[in-house]
């Protein structure tokens, strides 16, 4: 038996300089996390997002790739807590959960990658929950200053 995809949920993540919006998100509540319950709540941080300013791009990281890239918001995590979350990117939502962990299992596995209007990846979270994100829109792309935000649709069972 195939268990279907319930209505998505919508989130906002702003980018480590965004005034108004937290860079941590936890994708088993789903919710965005400030830099305070952030590092609070370290070991349930499934992905950050943040503007590579080497790459000239925003991304979508682990926790644990970010407190190794000596990212901003990521400098009070402890490694021993945060997670190494992977992304696989997909062309298109998995008709069931199941079609969601195989595409996960098929890879390629990443803990960092670009991140663009429609981009869509599987994540397996830090609660083991296979999840569905699509980048519905992120603004202020190509700017260097890391205030975008992104709007992701996360479907989760």
């Amino acid at each position: 038996m195939q268990t279907a995809w319930p209505a998505s949920t919508t989130i906002t993540a702003g980018a480590q300089a965004n005034p108004d919006y937290g860079t941590a998100i936890d994708l088993d509540l789903p919710a965005v996390l400030t830099s305070a319950a952030a590092n609070q709540s370290q070991g349930t941080i499934d992905l950050l997002f943040a503007y590579d300013t080497a790459a000239d791009d925003y991304e979508l990281l682990s926790p644990y790739k970010a407190y190794q890239e000596d990212i901003s918001v990521a400098a009070h995590y402890d490694p021993t807590q945060v997670q190494d979350i992977k992304l696989v990117r997909v062309a298109s939502k998995p008709f069931s959960q199941e079609a969601a962990e195989a595409a996960y299992n098929a890879g390629p596995q990443a803990d960092e990658t670009s991140v663009q209007d429609g981009d869509q990846f599987i994540v397996k979270t830090t609660e083991g929950a296979y999840v569905y994100i699509l980048a519905q829109s992120i603004t202020g792309t190509g700017s260097s200053d890391g205030v975008a935000t992104l709007v992701l649709s996360i479907g989760t069972i």
